[in-house]
């Protein structure tokens, strides 16, 4: 499996971008299938169409050997033109990411079924959140998929950061620690 490294500077950013370059919903964004990658100072928007798995900037699916890095960037500006259908700064799926010291702007629409960041809760453990700043997102949450933790997980707090919301119950199994840490939110929907 390939590995997509695309390491910037800070004077020199790299964009990952459409061709038309000017808004949401221009193109299918980065998918990580079982490959890895490390970004760093780099730009990723303008997604929004469907990569396969959803409609994400960056989706990070099967990726275990492994991992994706994503440091000192910017997810921003994704969102479909379809309301009914949920889109993601980044969306995790069986994967190991870590992501620090990063930006997520205006991601989704005015639906209220967008998120920044989407993560199962089986894949909590494998996700490490650290020093990012989450600004006019149409939610500023970590939307985190209901089910039961496989290993302990912590959660920890980010910079304009409303709360972590379960979207159903999350089951802590014997022997698993559920750790939120301080200044954490944890949110549940109706029902959860």
């Amino acid at each position: 499996l390939g590995h997509l490294q695309a390491v910037g500077t800070a004077a020199q950013p790299i964009i990952f971008t459409s061709l038309a370059n000017n808004g949401p919903n221009q193109w299918a964004g980065l998918l990580f299938d079982g490959g890895t990658g490390e970004l760093r100072h780099a730009t990723v928007r303008y997604a929004g169409d469907p990569n396969g798995v959803t409609r994400s900037n960056i989706t990070a699916q099967n990726v275990t050997a492994g991992e994706v890095r994503i440091e000192s960037s910017q997810v921003r500006n994704v969102a479909s033109w379809n309301t009914w259908e949920s889109d993601y700064g980044l969306y995790v799926l069986n994967s190991r990411v870590v992501v620090s010291d990063t930006l997520f702007a205006n991601n989704g629409n005015d639906s209220g079924a967008d998120w920044p960041v989407y993560i199962p809760a089986g894949d909590l453990h494998r996700v490490q959140l650290s020093g990012n700043s989450f600004s006019g997102n149409a939610n500023n949450r970590v939307l985190v998929a209901g089910g039961s933790l496989s290993a302990d997980a912590v959660l920890t707090p980010q910079t304009g950061l409303v709360g972590y919301e379960l979207s159903s119950d999350l089951t802590v199994p014997a022997g698993i620690t559920f750790t939120p840490e301080p200044g954490v939110t944890v949110m549940g929907r109706d029902g959860t």
